[in-house]
């Protein structure tokens, strides 16, 4: 509905502000230094409500009327901000924290914009990990390249699998077993937050299943490639895509509308 998708983009827009900062190609200190105005101008916002800045005023504006707690989006702000330090996380628990922030913290802003009930949150959470684990998966390339590592370090160990293995563009058999240790558990995620879908109203729970189906089939495609994510980009085709509506259509994978 109206109302609801103008939240969504609303909220997206400042997420997305805020990656784009983290990712600019300014120096790390310049970076800093425009995310601590970000936060400072989202204070002011929240406080003022006067700001000119139309991201900012469709993003408090867009918290204020679903109840969004101010918190999240300085936490977001905060998690993200730890890109810009050398990423290294030892276990999965580190990694988990991460996940939360770029993740769950905007799943969470969905299911208030959704307007599922308090109790579906923990779902969302569930949801906004899962889709991040697949990020982090996908990009493993991308990311290794640009001196950023998301996996955890002990696990790379139990695997034997080191940067170099990374950096070389090679799958070899224990970087396809490390693979499909990574997958099996972002999938225990995505099968939490399924549970959840039945928590969201009918009018906005169509959308959140193609977010979890969409997201969930990038894995598909990683094992259908061999688990070469180090030489080449894996993603769903459009006509993939269309096939995952059709079935949802047709209610294959639709919870039955409440």
């Amino acid at each position: 509905p109206l109302k609801k998708r103008l939240a969504a983009y609303a909220l997206y827009g400042f997420c997305r502000y805020t990656d784009n900062i983290i990712d600019s190609t300014l120096s790390i200190t310049a970076r800093k230094k425009e995310l601590h105005a970000w936060k400072k101008k989202l204070a002011s916002e929240w406080e003022k409500s006067n700001s000119n800045d139309s991201i900012l005023c469709a993003f408090v504006t867009t918290c204020k009327e679903n109840h969004i707690p101010k918190e999240l989006g300085f936490a977001l702000i905060q998690g993200l901000e730890k890109d810009l330090r050398p990423t290294a996380f030892k276990n999965f628990n580190e990694l988990h924290d991460y996940c939360y922030s770029a993740g769950a913290i905007p799943g969470l802003l969905m299911a208030f914009a959704c307007g599922a009930p308090a109790h579906a949150q923990k779902y969302a959470i569930s949801l906004g990990i899962a889709m991040q684990l697949t990020n982090i998966l996908r990009d493993i390339r991308e990311d290794i390249h640009a001196g950023r590592l998301y996996l955890p370090e002990n696990e790379m160990r139990q695997f034997n699998i080191t940067q170099m293995n990374l950096r070389s563009g090679k799958t070899n058999e224990n970087f396809k077993s490390f693979m499909q240790f990574q997958i099996a558990r972002a999938r225990k995620y995505y099968s939490t937050a399924q549970k959840g879908m039945e928590f969201i109203p009918p009018d906005a729970r169509t959308a959140m299943q193609l977010c979890l189906h969409y997201y969930r089939e990038i894995l598909a495609e990683i094992e259908k490639a061999h688990y070469d994510v180090l030489s080449q980009r894996v993603y769903v085709s459009a006509a993939r895509k269309q096939e995952i509506i059709a079935q949802l259509n047709s209610s294959l994978l639709l919870i039955p509308q409440a």
